[in-house]
């Protein structure tokens, strides 16, 4: 059994999340997803995972090419090894 576990930080006012896969067997595999006092527990094939990763990752693809004008870019500075550090 391989299991991984990942909470990930509430953000946007969006609160915390906690999600766990567990990979029982070949073609057995557990996902779960926790927020606050609701869950969710879904027995998923291989497929059905593939399918799920697919369908969040062209989700992200929309959204990215939906806002991506209006969304604020990363500011960036060169650091040189001989400057001070000022921030």
């Amino acid at each position: 059994m391989i299991e991984n576990k990942k909470i990930i930080n509430s953000d946007n006012n969006k609160k915390e999340i906690k999600a766990i896969v567990r990979i029982n067997s070949e073609n057995n595999i557990t996902l779960g997803l926790s927020q606050d006092t609701s869950s969710v527990i879904l027995d998923l094939s291989y497929n059905q995972l593939c399918e799920i990763r697919s369908v969040i990752n062209q989700s992200i693809s929309n959204h990215y090419n939906e806002y991506e004008s209006s969304m604020e870019k990363e500011q960036t500075q060169k650091i040189f090894i001989d400057d001070p550090i000022t921030w």
